[in-house]
């Protein structure tokens, strides 16, 4: 008799177990295509945001958000030949779902590995700008580790591929109230106009103390650092050296402006 009844409690606990693993499953299969498509219109937004299309007093409609982006085309950029992938559906691409992926991200050798990746996407989606209300004509994604966390964010680049218009960050767990000053808007307005490469085409960004500053030509270059922040700007300094150097977007964009010289030679 207690031997029934162990066995009908067991049925009942692993029935009750089965409908309850059911239910979580159907409601993760529901509410998926809810998630994507609510980041989606935020990860416009951003994009958005950094080329200037939209700024960060407006309202977040996503109706309006949508038409804006309407303006930019999304590609796919194979980072190991800079060329563009035509293999691969650029809608709702997102590279941070092939990060640790062995198949379609690959190792970065130590000694190069500026922005503490570990591993490359294979793939990167960039977003051409096809607006007259803003000077953006690229917009870049960049992410790399922080102090506490990984940074993503996107900078938006002028027709020269060098000036930049705009940048934002966003998915961080910075310290609060120090590592996540990189969100202050005034901070961010400093960039505006800053230049990447010098007129050798070198790699000349960097942070500083713009006010010891007295060489203009050097001023171009560089960005104010933000005090207590050492860390996490010098994460920065890192994640822009990789990515705009010949590992990330640097070939592609030198590149670009080869042609760009031959078509308006």
């Amino acid at each position: 008799m207690k031997n029934s009844s162990l066995s009908k409690t067991l049925m009942v606990a692993i029935s009750i177990i089965f409908i309850c693993s059911l239910m979580v499953s159907s409601a993760v299969s529901i509410l998926r295509p809810i998630q994507t498509a609510h980041k989606a219109p935020q990860q416009f937004r951003t994009i958005l945001l950094a080329a200037g299309l939209v700024s960060s007093a407006d309202k977040a409609k996503t109706e309006e958000n949508m038409s804006l982006f309407q303006q930019v085309e999304p590609r796919i950029l194979t980072l190991s030949d800079a060329t563009l992938a035509i293999h691969i559906n650029e809608q709702g691409y997102d590279y941070r779902q092939f990060i640790e992926d062995p198949n379609a991200s690959t190792p970065i050798n130590k000694k190069e590995d500026l922005a503490r990746l570990g591993r490359r996407p294979k793939h990167m989606p960039i977003y051409w700008i096809h607006s007259s209300l803003s000077k953006a004509k690229l917009v870049l994604p960049i992410y790399g580790k922080g102090m506490w966390s990984m940074i993503h964010g996107y900078i938006a680049l002028e027709q020269d591929l060098n000036t930049i218009v705009g940048i934002q960050f966003y998915d961080l767990a910075e310290t609060p109230g120090i590592g996540d000053r990189i969100l202050d808007k005034t901070w961010l307005d400093g960039w505006q106009g800053k230049q990447l490469y010098d007129a050798k085409g070198n790699l000349a960004f960097k942070f500083g103390n713009m006010s010891n500053s007295t060489d203009q030509m050097l001023s171009r270059y560089q960005v104010d650092s933000i005090t207590g922040a050492t860390i996490t700007v010098n994460a920065l300094a890192n994640i822009i050296e990789f990515w705009f150097g010949e590992n990330a977007y640097g070939p592609f964009l030198e590149q670009q402006s080869i042609k760009k010289q031959d078509a308006e030679g």
